[in-house]
């Protein structure tokens, strides 16, 4: 489960990334930039940053030993319905 987040984690930084004008280059997910741009392009800035806190709410939840299912739940629902 935390390799899960640590990908989304990055996806989503990517898309921030795009957001913000910086060079493809700068991606972790450089090889599939194309689609980051295209996840980026469903969510403002403040959507894809309030994901990003979600994901490392999850994270933190995780490590916590705390049951995870619901803050799944809402990633789940703003990535869908973006």
């Amino acid at each position: 489960m935390n390799e899960f987040l640590t990908v989304l984690y990055s996806w989503v930084r990517d898309a921030i990334i795009l957001k913000t004008g910086i060079r493809r280059e700068q991606l972790i997910h450089v090889d599939r930039s194309e689609d980051v741009s295209q996840f980026s392009q469903k969510y403002t800035f403040n959507e894809l940053k309030d994901l990003m806190d979600d994901v490392l709410n999850a994270s933190q939840g995780l490590l916590e030993n705390l049951n995870i299912k619901i803050p799944l739940l809402i990633i789940k629902e703003k990535i869908r319905y973006g």
